[in-house]
């Protein structure tokens, strides 16, 4: 038996669940159809991975209904600093500071007892796929889908029918690809622009003897940028990026060894640090479609475009996604258009491809500028560092930006 839905979504995932929830909450009926149990994803040994997640999207999910369960366990962040430096010689005294009163940004859902909202918060995301598994649980006009794939598809001039590992059948006006930055099924609707940054980010959590006060801190080193995160309990989530090979000669130290070269990177700004999770390394690059989507089916978030971490900005940039095509797809339905039409697709890259592309262009750009140790280089960006600093107007627009906000 085929059951219909409105829109398939392949893959559970953060932005799976995130959009699933988003159309539901619209009206829609999704199906959302995941390949593992989503349940493993909750534990703290599953990624290590924490997100920022930016003033604008972030109150999306507040109207999504997650704010109340994230908000016990998200880190505001207050200052944000960015510092070069070098692993030997130290941090430079010439940074670009951050400071939330700067931007004025006052009445919002998320802190309303605050006389300034904060640029964001940083959160575990295992805490973000509890919120979004318990407000799934709550809304009927969902289909989850676990422990399957699809197997086979066939698209006509009407609907998507996709036939699931598990033997069930769905058919829906369009088939959304939520499967994260390896998707294979992503290739069959687009090809890419790929390059492998030929570093690692080193990921894990750890303690701080002193206050962090939400403070962010950058540091950016030869080798690739090195940021503590604030979270909860005063602890911190660290992407540590390098070189593959170094990389993999600190994974492969005894304890002491790898905390006295974490020590070295991090600095004494917060005291003594204790190592509190496991230590996860992912692969970075950066990847983006040259078409979101096509015959029925579209891609959204790192299914289309993942960027380096320098910034920050890759969930949001998939959160973005979804406030799109949510508004796209509602319209279309309240207008009783094919929700799967070429026209609908074409709006969605339109609304989509050219942010995604600025914010991509801009994290490599910066990835390059900052991953040299050349002396002229060097002194050049921390002369840039030190003007920017003192640039308020342009320094507001460009946090603004990054808030998602206007």
């Amino acid at each position: 038996m085929v059951k219909n839905v409105d829109v398939i979504i392949s893959g559970g995932g953060l932005a799976g669940q995130t959009l699933g929830l988003a159309l539901a909450r619209a009206g829609l009926h999704p199906a959302i159809i995941e390949r593992g149990k989503m349940e493993k994803t909750l534990s703290p040994n599953f990624d290590g991975r924490a997100s920022a997640l930016s003033f604008g999207p972030l109150e999306f999910l507040a109207k999504l209904g997650l704010w109340d369960e994230l908000k016990t366990n998200a880190t505001p962040i207050n200052d944000i600093r960015i510092v070069d430096g070098d692993v030997i010689r130290g941090a430079s005294p010439l940074i670009a500071h951050f400071n939330h009163k700067e931007i004025g940004v006052k009445n919002s859902v998320l802190y309303p007892e605050r006389t300034s909202q904060p640029f964001g918060v940083i959160i575990e995301n295992r805490f973000l796929r509890h919120a979004l598994m318990n407000n799934m649980s709550q809304q009927k006009n969902i289909s989850i889908y676990e422990e399957a794939s699809i197997v086979d598809k066939i698209i006509d001039d009407k609907n998507v029918t996709a036939t699931l590992s598990s033997g069930d059948v769905l058919s829906a006006p369009l088939l959304v690809i939520a499967e994260g930055k390896m998707s294979g099924e992503s290739k069959n609707i687009s090809s890419f622009y790929e390059n492998n940054y030929a570093q690692t980010a080193i990921v894990l959590s750890v303690r701080a003897a002193r206050p962090h006060h939400g403070v962010a801190v950058e540091f950016f080193y030869p080798a690739g940028p090195f940021a503590m995160l604030p979270l909860p309990d005063n602890k911190m989530n660290v992407v540590w990026t390098e070189k593959p090979a170094m990389a993999e000669k600190l994974l492969a130290l005894p304890a002491a060894d790898f905390h006295a070269q974490l020590a070295q990177r991090f600095t004494d700004w917060l005291g003594d640090i204790e190592i509190v999770s496991r230590v996860f390394s992912y692969p970075l690059g950066v990847r983006h479609a040259h078409r979101y989507g096509n015959n029925r089916q579209l891609l959204i978030a790192d299914s289309a475009h993942s960027i380096h971490p320098i910034a920050g900005q890759g969930f949001n940039l998939g959160i973005k996604d979804i406030i799109a095509l949510t508004d796209i797809l509602s319209a279309a339905r309240n207008d009783k258009q094919d929700m799967g039409a070429n026209n609908i697709i074409t709006r969605y890259q339109r609304a989509r491809r050219y942010d995604n592309q600025k914010m991509l262009l801009a994290t490599d750009a910066l990835n390059k500028l900052f991953a040299t140790s050349n002396d002229m280089v060097t002194a050049v960006r921390r002369l840039g560092l030190l003007g920017f600093d003192q640039m308020d107007f342009l320094k507001k627009q460009t946090v603004r930006y990054a808030m998602g906000i206007k």
